[in-house]
């Protein structure tokens, strides 16, 4: 029991740090949070899965025990593991420790009458308390979070729109089906915005993107096919199977075995609604190994009982040999695929410190070199991880917008030649062509010629048609490929395609937002205008700098100079100390005839900055 001893002490510490978090004890250390503890395992599902997994062995333990303070310390434990369990907030978590209870409880053994029932009647008192709380408890601390996920149970309605696309998905590859880690190419081929939830994951994060089901059989089943399911699900069958005669058999470790399939029991629960990670895997590799220890000594007992003579085993020299190359062999794979990754994947979390802190130059330096020295496995999530960094780092650094566009078109040609079947990859590489293109258009890349900017043209369409080609239904692709329809003035075409758009999903405001963009550039005010309406009934912001700056853009194309003026009175609203926009202000107004508020804008411009004052007087000589 060693093993498990530091195993569940280890369980303390992490139970410790998720403690910690909660009650935002030592916040210069530990992210403090007050809902969602994800302690050191990277989630609260992955918390309370890991002490769900723990927790039955420490009870097991505790009853096991014959030595008091021994038996203490397991008991103990086993609460302490339960309470940040709650703490935790993952109802999957809970689903799997209610089953795993029900299980040890209903199903204990039959030699030990008297803690089975008091095991029963705790349980069944659990539940009652559980359903007079939900039905009498005010509502108000119904709001609590940890208290709503514990009362308030359902399956989210985004898990039961991933299981609606992976089940169609697995209808396509069935016996071998996308491959390990490939959930996303068969997702994203049958993603369809229109299923309720679907733009969002179960942690409430607005995404349409997913790359595991939230269900360990579907995750199986769509990367490995039915026959790789059906293996998985023998194989732990078998193990409950001999475990259930090893229970029977050796009464020592009847308790122990029982608290094994209890934790399996739970395991599997909470996996149907969520998916394992790292420190999961871990007590859960543990676990199987332990499972086989008991079984072959069961089956050892049974072996001595039939001979009970010794056998001395002999090793032979080729045996030794063996086992020497298998060991370098092994070294080498752990090197490789363990602790190298690991390296990276540390490198990589620096970075992304770097960029939290608005660092950019520094996460940059840190990727490149990472990339330069390190090749692994990882490569396609580097690059990947870079590409994330670039973009955030273009909302900090506005001015580096080009550079940074022309690094991540760099690094996506790449990629796409990695993970050619990746649609994000083929969907931001198009996006950002289209900043080349339009820097190009702009005067502001002059060593890009005229053939050189039509290549990039016709290779904006190319990535943007793999990309639906992948994922038929993904409103992304028509967004960003829109975007190039405006670069290219090409009006009519982004009207169709935010039609499309619309057709995939009228609830995304984003695709009316582009359609009232597309009317407005074409003349048709009326439309455009009743466009705005439905984006800003889909909770499209059209009140936002950035929003009203392309307002600014259709209206000059459309020579709609009294929309133009009013849009450039709120922009002059948000940052009445920005010259340029009553500059244009006062443009407006003189197309519109209105000399005097011309006049009093071109004012502005002069107190706001001096060093424009010949301009601004060419300006005012040409009002009558």
């Amino acid at each position: 029991t060693r093993i498990w001893d530091f195993t569940i002490g280890i369980g303390i510490l992490v139970a410790l740090v998720g403690l910690f978090q909660y009650l935002h004890l030592f916040s210069t250390i530990f992210i403090s949070r007050s809902t969602e503890i994800p302690s050191t395992v990277g989630g609260p599902s992955f918390l309370g899965i890991f002490l769900l997994l723990l927790s039955f062995l420490a009870l097991s333990f505790g009853i096991q025990e014959q030595r008091k303070a021994k038996r203490i310390f397991y008991f103990l434990s086993f609460a302490f593991f339960v309470f940040i369990l709650i703490l935790a907030a993952s109802q999957a978590a809970y689903v799997g420790f209610a089953l795993g209870l029900f299980y040890f409880f209903f199903f204990y053994p039959r030699k030990m009458k008297k803690l089975r029932m008091v095991g029963i009647l705790l349980f069944i008192t659990v539940i009652l308390l559980s359903l007079l709380l939900n039905t009498f408890i005010d509502s108000s601390l119904k709001q609590n979070y940890i208290v709503n996920n514990f009362l308030s149970w359902r399956v989210d309605e985004s898990r039961i729109a991933a299981w609606t696309v992976a089940t169609q998905a697995f209808q396509d590859r069935p016996l071998l089906g996308y491959g390990p880690g490939n959930f996303s190419i068969g997702f994203d081929k049958y993603y369809d915005p229109a299923l309720p939830g679907i733009q969002r994951v179960p942690t409430g994060a607005i995404t349409t993107w997913w790359d595991r089901a939230h269900n360990i059989f579907f995750d199986i089943a769509l990367q490995a096919g039915i026959f790789a399911l059906l293996a998985y699900l023998a194989f732990f069958a078998t193990l409950f199977w001999k475990l259930q005669q090893a229970k029977k058999r050796n009464v020592n470790k009847t308790v122990i075995a029982h608290g094994i399939q209890a934790s399996f029991l739970g395991y599997f629960a909470a996996n149907f609604f969520s998916f394992d990670g790292f420190s999961t895997y871990l007590i859960a590799f543990l676990l199987v190994g332990y499972s086989f220890f008991m079984i072959r000594q069961h089956i050892n007992q049974e072996e001595t009982a039939a001979e009970p003579s010794q056998l001395r085993v002999k090793i032979s020299k080729p045996k030794i040999a063996t086992v020497g190359i298998l060991f370098i062999v092994l070294v080498l794979f752990i090197w490789n695929f363990t602790i190298r990754p690991f390296g990276v994947n540390t490198q990589i979390n620096i970075a992304e410190i770097f960029v939290e802190n608005q660092n950019c130059t520094g996460a940059f330096r840190i990727m490149d070199k990472t990339r330069d020295v390190q090749r692994t496995f990882l490569d396609a999530y580097v690059i990947f991880s870079y590409i994330d960094f670039l973009r955030k780092c273009n909302q900090a650094m506005p001015e580096q917008r080009i550079a940074l566009a022309q690094k991540g078109y760099e690094l996506l040609k790449e990629n796409t030649a990695l993970r050619p079947t990746y649609t994000r990859n083929w969907i931001f590489l198009g996006g950002f062509t289209n900043t080349l293109v339009d820097a190009a258009q702009s005067g502001l890349l002059p060593d890009v010629s005229p053939q050189r900017l039509e290549e990039l043209k016709q290779e904006t369409h190319t990535y943007f048609e793999t990309a639906l080609r992948l994922s038929p239904k993904r409103q992304d692709t028509h967004v960003e490929w829109i975007k190039s329809d405006f670069i290219s003035k090409d009006y009519a075409r982004a009207k169709q395609k935010s039609q499309e758009c619309i057709s995939l999903d009228p609830s995304f405001g984003t695709c009316w937002w582009l359609l009232a963009r597309a009317e407005l550039s074409l003349g048709n005010s009326e439309a455009g205008q009743e466009a705005l309406k439905e984006a800003a009934a889909r909770r499209y912001s059209l009140t936002s700098e950035d929003s009203l700056l392309q307002l600014t853009k259709a209206y000059i194309v459309s020579k709609d100079y009294k929309r133009l003026a009013e849009t450039y009175e709120e922009l002059t609203k948000k940052r009445g100390d920005y010259p340029q926009y009553y500059a244009s202000l006062a443009a407006a107004y003189k197309e519109l005839g209105e000399y005097e508020k011309a006049r009093e804008a071109a004012s502005k411009v002069l107190r706001l900055d001096n060093n424009l004052k010949e301009e601004v007087d060419a300006f005012l000589r040409e009002l009558p």
